[in-house]
């Protein structure tokens, strides 16, 4: 998934591209964010969720503010994902449980 924002900003619009138009965004002062959510299989019916962020500025400009953005958020951000692991690892494991179910009728 992507999108451009200006995440600095007090109400951040998250510009929804396109995966060809993405590549090719350049309009000065924003940020292209991509973000991965994946599970992987770990054997035993379970998997490892992973996410990873990644930003690139279109300017120097709107990498500077995002710089100072992230440095002054990202420890919030930070915990906000963390905190979401649990309630994730619960979904996870009750749709597990309801898929077993459904297969053993």
């Amino acid at each position: 998934m992507g999108c451009a924002t200006k995440p600095w900003e007090p109400n951040p619009v998250f510009r929804t591209l396109a995966p060809d138009a993405f590549v090719a965004f350049q309009e000065p002062g924003y940020v292209k964010i991509a973000w991965t959510l994946r599970a992987d299989p770990t054997g035993e019916g379970g998997s490892l969720f992973r996410t990873e962020t990644r930003a690139i500025a279109t300017d120097p400009d709107a990498r500077r503010k995002f710089r100072r953005y992230w440095s002054f958020l990202s420890p919030g951000i930070i915990l906000i994902r963390a905190a979401m692991l649990p309630s994730i690892k619960r979904e996870a494991a009750h749709r597990r449980c309801a898929r077993r179910e459904a297969f053993s009728r």
